[in-house]
């Protein structure tokens, strides 16, 4: 803790921990929270199985960790539980060890683990605070951008000088540090919500464009529309946020998806019996891939307008 005095943390986060005197843990010890500022406010906290979460009445920050050893049906299962009790607050920032390689947090490729993330991103039109090019886990020549932060839109503006440190750590992972103020906004000028862009979606793009396309020039102006569409959004009335593409029906579909999701995940918690289990995965499956259809077929008519 030396490190944390020194810089005057507030809040300390750490994962695969071996400290003794810590306040607030998760279900499975897995990760440590350290408050060493009584005056910051933590209105309450919960924990659930590799993740705690603290409350600070106008945000919530949660502290996790995911084995890299677990299934791809339990990762999920993990990332579904963390990112619906986010979405339950209006700002949020999500931290941690992720054990998970994507494009969008500065990795080399984005493996399977990265896709689903991005995916739950693109839904809850979250940011990502990893800004450095800097490795968060070095293992001899081994280095990899595991070590995460997310925000919800809302709190995007108010994280200050992401930073990876290359000097202090004496373990595997590097310290991180960042600055939270929920009453000041951030100068950055560069910031813009992740949108997780199916392939599909680019080429549904380029086969509309193909013949318009005669050279480079041509090729990069319609690579160019494709990403206007895509990352165009609108605001209705609540202030949130929404795809251009996104409209009545898909909407419900994903209201529908989403409770079938939830209730998946909650029959896998409580063990239920696996017949019971099969089928809510048959429905919840069945429902998202009606889902992706809608989508599809809204970002299809999206290009064709901008076409015309």
């Amino acid at each position: 803790m030396k490190v944390a005095e020194e810089r005057k943390a507030d809040i300390v986060l750490v994962q695969e921990h071996n400290l003794s005197m810590v306040r607030i843990r998760d279900a499975t010890n897995d990760t440590a929270t350290l408050c060493r500022n009584r005056k910051i406010g933590i209105m309450k906290h919960t924990s659930g199985a590799g993740y705690s979460e603290m409350n600070f009445g106008k945000w919530a920050l949660f502290n996790c960790y995911i084995s890299q050893n677990i299934t791809s049906q339990q990762f999920k299962a993990y990332i579904d539980e963390v990112m619906q009790k986010a979405d339950r607050n209006t700002n949020f920032i999500i931290a941690g060890d992720l054990n998970a390689k994507s494009t969008f947090w500065i990795s080399e490729y984005t493996e399977s683990r990265g896709e689903y993330i991005a995916e739950w991103m693109n839904s809850l039109n979250l940011a990502v605070q990893n800004t450095e090019n800097t490795p968060t886990f070095v293992r001899g020549r081994q280095a990899s951008y595991i070590d995460v932060t997310l925000s919800s839109e809302g709190m995007a503006s108010k994280v200050f000088d992401w930073q990876v440190s290359v000097n202090e750590s004496m373990i595997l992972h590097r310290y991180i540090f960042y600055i939270i103020d929920v009453e000041k906004h951030s100068t950055k000028t560069d910031w813009h919500p992740v949108h997780y862009i199916d392939k599909r979606v680019i080429t549904n793009a380029l086969e509309i464009l193909e013949e318009g396309i005669e050279d480079v020039d041509q090729l990069v102006t319609a690579m160019r529309s494709a990403q206007a569409v895509a990352m165009e959004h609108e605001t209705p009335e609540g202030g949130r946020l929404q795809s251009c593409w996104w409209n009545d029906q898909i909407s419900a579909l994903w209201q529908e998806c989403y409770r079938f999701k939830r209730v998946l995940t909650r029959a896998r918690s409580r063990q239920r019996e696996q017949g019971v289990i099969m089928e809510l995965e048959r429905r919840y499956k069945e429902t998202r891939r009606t889902l992706r259809r809608a989508i599809n077929e809204g970002q299809k008519e999206q290009w064709n307008l901008l076409c015309e």
